[in-house]
């Protein structure tokens, strides 16, 4: 890996994550500059639609023109990870043209929608590797699959504190694909075992009914904050949406943070970190035995090694 020149393009830059310091060789950028105006959020969007024949950079209708300080030294890297962002053939052919020899991999970490320009099969005629953490996405489309990582501390696996427990259960997500309700049927159901939860959802809708009605609501919640509700729970709750396979960054937390894991993700049983005493699968053992599992001491992990960022680039190399 000490080799190799890395870009990695689509992960989020912030908050900025420290421990990127120790891998002076790998570089971390979006694929399109931010803090863009609205009325060029527009053209921005109008530059995936426009024939190549008509490109014009002064009139920004390429989309080169909106990608990040990143292509102005693509040449100098031997390897770009692209993470979901696909939005057609521009950002290969732009690529590859400035660097015909660039190892180019895509990483897939969310649902793809058939007969979209995100699909892989839009460019098998081009020399770009496909990878995914999701097995239906692998199975749907032949590529290569392979997990992700703990994004936020892969290099300090291992590292176990003992925290008081604020809580029992802690989920924090976005609302989407019913969560609102199985949440609070589930907060219900778990307080009669005398079971904490807190279930916090974030929405983008930042007033009305929704707000009134469920009280564990914010608009964001910084991940700092996510972590210190980690520290103080016994268990953390993962909840997949519909149509999505493979796991979350939920796990990854719960392996890191010595936590145990509430899930109701089938494919989690694929994973060598799956144990009954640390996670229990919702839907296929009783809710009953829920209280008995939160309350047992102890829940060490030996696996973390297996999801660092490390191990993950080396994959593409």
């Amino acid at each position: 890996m000490d080799n190799h020149q890395i870009l990695i393009l689509g992960w989020p830059v912030s908050p900025v994550q420290k421990w990127l310091k120790n891998y002076p060789n790998v570089r971390v950028e979006r694929i399109y500059r931010e803090g863009i105006r609205k009325f060029e959020k527009y053209q921005k969007n109008i530059s995936f639609h426009v024939p190549k024949c008509i490109y014009s950079r002064w009139m920004k209708l390429s989309p080169e023109c909106w990608y990040g300080d990143w292509k102005y030294n693509i040449e100098d890297y031997d390897t770009v990870i692209i993470i979901d962002e696909v939005r057609g053939r521009d950002i290969f052919e732009f690529i590859f043209s400035k660097n015909p020899t660039c190892n180019v991999c895509v990483f897939y970490d969310s649902p793809i929608v058939p007969n979209t320009p995100k699909a892989p099969d839009n460019y098998s005629d081009l020399p770009v590797r496909f990878f995914s953490c999701d097995p239906k996405i692998v199975l749907d489309y032949g590529i290569e699959e392979k997990p992700y990582f703990y994004v936020f501390q892969p290099d300090e696996f291992g590292e176990k504190n003992l925290y008081s427990c604020d809580s029992d259960v802690f989920f924090v997500g976005e609302n989407k694909g019913g969560r609102k309700k199985i949440l609070q049927s589930l907060k219900n159901i778990l307080s009669n075992y005398e079971i904490r939860c807190k279930f916090v959802l974030v929405s983008k809708n930042r007033h009305g009914f929704f707000r009134r009605r469920f009280t564990e609501f914010v608009d964001y919640m910084p991940y700092d904050e996510v972590i210190a509700n980690i520290k103080g729970c016994k268990a953390i709750l993962e909840l997949v949406s519909d149509g999505q396979t493979g796991i979350t960054q939920r796990p990854y937390e719960a392996i890191y943070y010595g936590k145990k894991l509430i899930t109701n993700n089938k494919d989690v049983m694929k994973y060598s970190f799956y144990n009954e005493e640390r996670v229990f699968l919702l839907g296929q053992r009783d809710i009953s035995e829920l209280a008995e599992f939160i309350n047992k001491p102890g829940c060490e992990y030996d696996v973390g090694i297996e999801y660092t960022f490390d191990r993950w680039v080396r994959g593409f190399l």
